[in-house]
């Protein structure tokens, strides 16, 4: 997760939101949609899900959309089945939940794909910039570099929302089984260690980036391992400045021919709170 003409007509409120909502969620890294990070919750209170879409402090919150919605689930710390984060179809936030016991939970997020088309030379730098050399070289091989791209796009969102007085250290993190899912698997001084699952298994050479959700440009950034995985430095020298919101990103894109696209892209982002030291943070 970019004009438009005005004429006489009057577009429906329902209609008009669709519209923005599909025009925001462009796909490039100026328009990454994540979920706003929450740094604690209690026990029995709504819990308020915004997702925003935009880069940086030039951010959008997006409304409810049940056409566009897959999954949107909340998953505690027990191993009983996920809650349903309720919303209104067409409204902010665009959910709540009510955590019923304290601990870990995870917010996981999937929308549906809608296809993109961009003209190639656009194509080409959007793969550049997005880490996928491996689909600029895939196109090149084919004789198809110099077509439009166009791609089936979806999300794949998750937030880890610490609920209760004994859950105010570093967050804990488990897989729910996103189809493209980061996992914050360790939390280490200035650092923190990610895990990139698709379809449940580790993904090497993925391009992860993790920034402040306020900031256009990314703290560190790197390629995942063989097993999945990337220690990101979290920019600071002390553990104090570490403290606060965060947002790891990546993209994940193979090849889909279908009538209507010939790839098949998934945004994943995931956000978190580090607490201060003194809250617990760390290992």
């Amino acid at each position: 997760m970019r004009s438009q003409s005005t004429t006489a007509t009057t577009i429906p409120s329902c209609a008009l939101w669709i519209v923005l909502v599909g025009l925001l969620a462009l796909p490039a890294r100026g328009h990454d949609m994540w979920i706003t990070p929450i740094a604690d919750a209690a026990v029995d209170a709504p819990v308020r899900i915004d997702v925003l879409v935009g880069h940086g402090g030039d951010s959008d919150p997006v409304r409810r959309s049940a056409e566009r919605l897959v999954r949107f689930e909340a998953h505690g710390p027990s191993n009983a089945p996920p809650s349903t984060v309720a919303g209104i179809d067409g409204g902010l936030p665009m959910g709540v939940f009510r955590p019923d016991a304290p601990g870990p939970w995870i917010v996981g997020y999937v929308s549906t794909a809608v296809t993109h088309t961009m003209e190639p030379a656009k194509f080409d730098a959007y793969l550049v910039e997005e880490g996928l050399e491996a689909v600029r070289a895939q196109r090149r091989a084919q004789g198809t570099d110099d077509q439009p791209g166009t791609e089936w796009y979806s999300r794949s969102l998750k937030t880890l929302v610490s609920v209760g007085p004994d859950a105010a250290g570093a967050p804990a993190d488990r897989a729910i089984g996103l189809p493209v899912e980061l996992l914050l698997e360790k939390v280490d001084g200035g650092a923190v260690v990610v895990r990139l699952l698709v379809d449940g298994a580790p993904t090497a050479d993925a391009l992860v980036d993790l920034r402040r959700p306020a900031s256009a440009e990314a703290s560190a950034a790197g390629r995942t391992d063989a097993e999945g995985r990337l220690r990101l430095a979290l920019g600071a020298d002390a553990a104090d400045a570490a403290a606060g919101p965060w947002v790891a990103a990546t993209v994940h894109m193979v090849a889909e021919k279908t009538p209507e696209a010939d790839w098949r892209t998934t945004f994943a982002t995931l956000s978190f709170v580090l607490p201060p030291p003194s809250a617990g943070g760390g290992g």
